[in-house]
């Protein structure tokens, strides 16, 4: 485990916290805007006397009862600890359903707020987080929060807020700047809502996290929509067994995402979703202790008789009339997706993650996905875009061994963006060409096999997905890079990254092999060979750097070298 809060310690496993040595809380406040004094004040009076001063809502008020009462301070950041990488895996794979069932919605509200400051998370039932997406600069800013995977935002550890108190309170809510109980906390305005299963248990919460001066009061209206798609997607995993009735009073949303859905094991109500339970008007107490014929006054065997038909009517015993659909159980579906479960039960998640073409080796063989093209191209191949690409849409290439260069032209000049090596994957466009640098073996994803992948196997996405990301913000900062910052900037840059990625201490600094020789260096930064000579000889002059090889040079003193990143 790794703590967070007051501890600027990195951890062994969670490399996201790094980049916060560059961000602080008062420059969260200045991403946030300010947030509201007098709701703090009016806090601390309220824990102080008891006393209300402004118009605060119960829900909130309680809540900040119940944070004193666990002795949350109020002042200080909150201890978190963070799990490893292994910890982090074993916590998804227990909430593997949730996260197959949520991982769609989630991407979608990504796109929904774009470039807008703002991460979308999922929890597990306690609070924890299993997944988060959204705005990197944002993200990397909320790491100083513990607002992170594998954290628990639950209300006993970090006090009023949206995950923790929406759990608590059973119920969608947003808690907007300083309602939150810690101070530190106040720069954020979060919105959360409980995902429920048919039986009406929590399993986990959607959250949409903003600095605290973005207005949330569209936003609980936009997670509500995801949260009905996700527990739709939840029923239909776990209800091919049990017989379904849809119903609504509009007949025209029947097969909606707005229908009310009832399931039956036999006559005995078994599951639900929450819109039925609203149009019925029942507790969730009622799932398992009602029968057919406690609801509606037509017996369960004529609806049953009309299965086949488009619609019928059905009448509650309290008069309600509602249009109605009955869905046979379906043992056959129920029994091919069972034979899914080997894969659950014998990948088990291990210290080391596993590369996306190694999980997509196990789906083929076993059959849960079909044949996908796996070539082995010559040296000097180039693998185009336009040869890959059908109907479905673009194809995304999975590098097995070797090494792809992916390069694009700039000013007459080939741009390398970055070199592909086991493990990376990217999306083939025509803009961007591939080639092969050494023997090796690649996987080519069609479209089609790429997204029935995804939504085979949780492990193929979480593994894949972040890749494919990671390569594609890289390409635009290498752009961004281009307009704006010198040569001598992006080669320190490049410089850095490799000391910090794989630099070796030595008596006199450190060792760092640039795996690059002068020319592939500048294919990298969009230059000339000569303008990477004269400004590799300009470092050596003024001693941050010295040869010690063709590839290799030595840094004296690392710090001294960022610092020139710092001048721009």
């Amino acid at each position: 485990m790794m703590t967070t809060g007051n501890d600027d310690s990195d951890g062994d496993d969670h490399r996201a916290s790094s980049p916060m040595q560059k961000f602080n809380l008062a420059q969260m406040n200045s991403i946030a805007g300010s947030y509201d004094v007098a709701m703090a004040r009016a806090r601390r009076f309220f824990l102080d006397t008891g006393n209300v001063e402004g118009n605060i809502p119960v829900t909130i008020l309680q809540s900040w009862r119940r944070s004193a009462d666990y002795g949350v301070a109020m002042d200080a950041p909150a201890k978190v600890e963070i799990p490893t990488r292994a910890e982090l895996s074993a916590l998804i794979e227990r909430n593997e359903s949730l996260v197959q069932a949520s991982w769609g919605e989630v991407e979608a509200l990504r796109r929904d707020i774009g470039q807008s400051e703002g991460v979308v998370i999922l929890t597990d039932p306690e609070g924890q987080i299993l997944m988060r997406v959204g705005n990197d600069t944002f993200m990397q800013a909320a790491n100083r929060l513990a607002l992170m995977p594998g954290a628990s935002w639950n209300e006993r550890l970090m006090g009023t807020n949206a995950i923790g108190t929406a759990l608590q309170e059973s119920s969608p809510l947003s808690i907007c700047g300083t309602e939150h109980f810690l101070d530190p906390n106040g720069v954020l305005s979060c919105s959360a809502i409980p995902i429920l299963n048919p039986q009406g248990s929590i399993l986990g919460t959607l959250d949409l996290s903003t600095p605290a001066n973005i207005p949330h009061d569209h936003l609980l209206a936009l997670l509500g929509r995801a949260v009905t798609h996700i527990e739709r997607n939840i029923f239909h995993y776990n209800s091919d067994s049990w017989e379904r009735m849809v119903i609504h009073s509009n007949p025209s949303l029947l097969g909606s995402p707005h229908e009310g859905v009832l399931a039956f094991d036999g006559d005995r109500l078994v599951g639900a979703n929450r819109i039925a339970m609203t149009l019925l008007g029942l507790p969730w107490s009622a799932i398992g202790g009602l029968r057919f014929n406690d609801l509606f006054s037509v017996q369960h065997g004529s609806v049953n008789r009309t299965a086949s038909s488009d619609e019928c009517i059905v009448q509650t015993l309290n008069g309600q009339t509602f249009f109605a659909r009955m869905v046979q159980a379906k043992p056959e579906r129920r029994r091919q997706s069972a034979s899914h479960e080997p894969l659950r039960q014998h990948r088990k998640v291990t210290d080391v993650p596993r590369q996306p073409h190694e999980i997509l080796d196990d789906l083929q063989k076993d059959r849960i996905v079909g044949p996908i093209s796996r070539r082995k191209p010559a040296t000097g191949a180039m693998l185009a875009a336009s040869d890959e690409r059908d109907d479905s849409g673009e194809a995304v290439l999975i590098v097995v061994k070797g090494e792809v260069r992916c390069f694009t032209s700039f000013e007459g000049k080939e741009l390398t963006l970055f070199s592909l090596g086991p493990g990376d994957a990217m999306i083939l466009r025509d803009h961007l060409q591939m080639e092969m640098r050494s023997e090796g073996e690649v996987y080519i994803l069609r479209h089609k096999e790429f997204e029935t992948a995804l939504g085979m196997s949780t492990e193929f996405a979480l593994s894949v997905i972040p890749v494919v990301e990671h390569l594609l913000r890289k390409s635009i900062e290498l752009i961004e890079d281009m307009v704006f910052h010198s040569v001598k900037f992006r080669l320190v840059r490049m410089v850095v990254d490799r000391v910090e990625k794989s630099g070796r201490p030595t008596a006199r600094g450190m060792s760092v092999q640039m795996q690059s020789n002068g020319e592939e260096i500048a294919m990298r930064l969009g230059v000339t060979r000569q303008t990477v000579s004269t400004a590799i000889a300009g470092l050596i002059r003024d001693g941050y750097v010295e040869r010690l090889g063709s590839k290799e040079f030595l840094v004296r003193d690392l710090g001294k070298l960022k610092a020139l990143l710092d001048k721009k």
